[in-house]
């Protein structure tokens, strides 16, 4: 009975961390085209802010954050229950 209440934000949670990882991608990404979104936004942010304004890299960071907001609209029940600590009824 406990098992699926535990799996699910197990699941998510995982799949967050994964998806925000940056250490890993960055240290084993030898070419630009191997990048992350996380990393890939890193290394724009650097240096096409400065040189052709902000507005293009909002647009990126609004596009690699709308799968986790979909996944959490998806899962937005099992995320309080787990948080809360009680199950989806």
């Amino acid at each position: 009975m406990s098992l699926p209440a535990q799996a699910g934000p197990l699941g998510i949670f995982s799949f967050l961390t994964a998806w925000n990882d940056y250490v890993w991608p960055l240290v084993s990404a030898t070419r630009p085209d191997m990048y992350t979104l996380t990393v890939g936004l890193g290394s724009i942010q650097t240096v096409f802010a400065q040189s052709e304004g902000i507005g293009f890299l909002m647009a990126q960071a609004v596009f690699a954050g709308l799968p986790i907001f979909i996944v959490y609209l998806f899962f937005q029940k099992h995320i309080v229950a787990a948080v809360s600590g009680t199950t989806v009824g």
